[in-house]
């Protein structure tokens, strides 16, 4: 249960904790995985006694986005956590910083390849998880939405997501690189990323390629696809001694692919998140997503001017989702003082009803007392919105508390 919203909504009240790929290795950050995001999340809503929790984990980043009365505190037992397990100092946001840092990162400026696609979908599915959980309510809403729709303006309105911006395409481009001559090529995985990889190998032109997966029929479909071969794990060690490289992309508790399965000079990338790879000597060329930094340093470098642009769009966002908060404080007060209005309508027409003892005027009454209510409170509600979009919470506040004080 979540652990109650604030009693006026505010910006001030979200903040964030996380590691990404700029800190930590991917070996920290697939430490730091959660197997069950939605009940981590309820775990974080817990320890950090915030209002609401959303646990955002992908490759490149480990984020906690909190909603609380006080961020500050709540923010602090979220670093302890991080520091304790990541054993490193994680980036803390609070306030329009916070939110601006989300914008930015559904926007992919803050990917190591910059402008990516495949976050947009991240962010919204982590809400979705934590919402499903119950440790996400409304002002986490407000603002994954929010973020969602500042991603897609700021790839619709720039050419930041123009080319090949994914980490897919660059493991490809990797292994390009790296095989003099088109061999033969073994992908690990036919989830979401698997797919995208066997994609771009059949765009760069490799002709041989395997598809291995946990669950064959998704193998084989994919394979069809791409004119490729299927197989079951089952027949993953014979496939390692066949092929001149290996791309991983599997969710795995535990490493697929063991020390003493590779043959020296086979080139492999695992870009899972836990690696699937066991990490040790004498297992071949592995590479892992930190390997591929030089490569998305490159592409960083290319979007440099788009991103500048998406930048201050993703700003003019933050600025109207800022004033949009200042709105829902403002309906807040509103709606308590409106509800308290028609109850006390309600009752004072049903008494005057029993003493007239008279029903056939209950339409004209109704009607009337409404008009009556409605009238007395626009200039209250004018009040109480030009104070939201100002931002005087105090003003807000006193209305809320006196509201709630006539409630009892």
């Amino acid at each position: 249960m979540l652990g109650g919203r604030a009693a006026i909504p505010s910006i001030d009240g979200y903040a964030c904790a996380g590691v990404d790929y700029r800190l930590a290795s991917s070996e920290v950050l697939s430490a730091l995985q959660e197997p069950d995001p939605g009940s981590a999340s309820l775990r974080f809503l817990e320890e950090s006694g915030a209002d609401e929790v959303v646990l955002l984990q992908t490759c490149n980043r480990f984020e906690i986005y909190l909603y609380s009365r006080d961020p500050e505190e709540s923010l602090g037992r979220i670093k302890h956590y991080l520091v304790r397990r990541a054993r490193v100092e994680p980036y803390e946001l609070m306030g329009r910083e916070a939110v601006v840092h989300l914008f930015r990162v559904a926007s992919g400026l803050e990917s190591m390849v910059v402008g990516e696609y495949e976050i947009l979908g991240q962010v919204r599915d982590a809400f979705l998880r934590s919402s499903s959980a119950g440790s996400a309510g409304p002002m986490m809403k407000a603002l994954f939405d929010w973020a969602v729709k500042a991603g897609r303006r700021a790839r619709a309105e720039t050419g930041i997501s123009r080319g090949s911006v994914s980490l897919a395409r660059l493991a490809v481009e990797e292994v390009s690189r790296r095989l003099k001559r088109r061999g033969r090529v073994l992908v690990v995985g036919a989830g979401h990323m698997g797919s995208l990889i066997a994609s771009y190998l059949r765009e760069a032109g490799f002709e041989d390629v395997v598809i291995a997966n946990r669950t064959y029929e998704r193998a084989a479909s994919l394979a069809s696809r791409l004119g490729y071969r299927a197989i079951g794990l089952d027949d993953l060690a014979r496939a390692l001694e066949e092929v001149d490289a290996v791309l991983v992309a599997v969710s795995s508790p535990s490493p697929l692919i063991r020390r003493g399965m590779l043959r020296p000079g086979r080139i492999v990338l695992d870009i899972s998140i836990p690696g699937a790879v066991e990490r040790g000597p004498c297992q071949g060329n592995v590479l892992t997503i930190d390997d591929l930094l030089g490569l998305a340093d490159e592409n960083r470098r290319r979007r440099e001017r788009e991103a500048e642009e998406a930048g201050r769009i993703v700003e003019v966002e933050a600025e109207e989702f800022e004033s949009h908060v200042r709105r829902m404080a403002a309906d807040d007060v509103i709606r308590s003082f409106m509800e308290r209005a028609e109850s006390i309508r309600a009752n004072e027409l049903e008494r005057a009803l029993r003493i007239i003892g008279r029903t056939e005027e209950a339409e004209v009454l109704e009607a009337m007392t409404k008009a009556i209510v409605n009238k007395v409170s626009a200039p209250i509600i004018e009040l109480l919105r030009d104070a939201g979009a100002r931002g005087d919470r105090e003003l807000l506040g006193r209305a809320k508390a006196l509201l709630d004080e006539l409630e009892h």
